[in-house]
């Protein structure tokens, strides 16, 4: 085997031995699910409101196409360093600070916000990607307890 197909295949065996109890793919396409059905409810919150201004709306609506886009590429099992990832995590930090200004606090989106913003560095590091250090003021909380918020939003 050369280098570069070695190099090639070196994600998915990050990948294998991160997660216990679901496979760490199954764990990635989970976790970048969740974080994008999250963000998109964020991003609905967001859109209604009346004080959203014309340029923070064009970055919300595209960071909503990204996390679908990025989303999608997850689910057909392309994860690489630098890849889908990675433009989940800078989709959540480029909404983040435009919900946090518009919705209410304790609201079940800012709850759901507040989720995603905790489970992007654990998702992050399943998927074999550097964790860049938090930017955002994130509520305390485990990975489980996001996932658990997460799948609670809309219902």
């Amino acid at each position: 085997m050369n280098r570069r197909n070695l190099l090639a295949i070196a994600p998915v065996f990050v990948l294998l031995g991160c997660q216990k109890g679901a496979t760490p793919q199954t764990r990635v396409q989970t976790d970048a699910a969740l974080i994008t059905a999250g963000m998109i409810a964020v991003a609905s919150a967001v859109q209604a409101s009346p004080k959203l201004t014309a340029e923070d709306k064009a970055k919300v609506t595209q960071a909503v196409a990204t996390l679908q886009e990025a989303n999608a590429a997850v689910q057909r099992a392309i994860v690489t360093p630098g890849g889908p990832a990675q433009q989940i995590a800078a989709a959540v930090r480029e909404v983040a600070p435009i919900a946090m200004a518009l919705l209410p606090a304790g609201s079940p989106e800012v709850i759901a916000l507040q989720a995603a913003l905790n489970l992007v560095p654990v998702f992050l590091a399943s998927a074999g990607v550097a964790v860049p250090a938090a930017g955002t003021a994130r509520v305390a909380m485990t990975a489980e307890q996001a996932r658990a918020a997460l799948r609670g939003v809309g219902k």
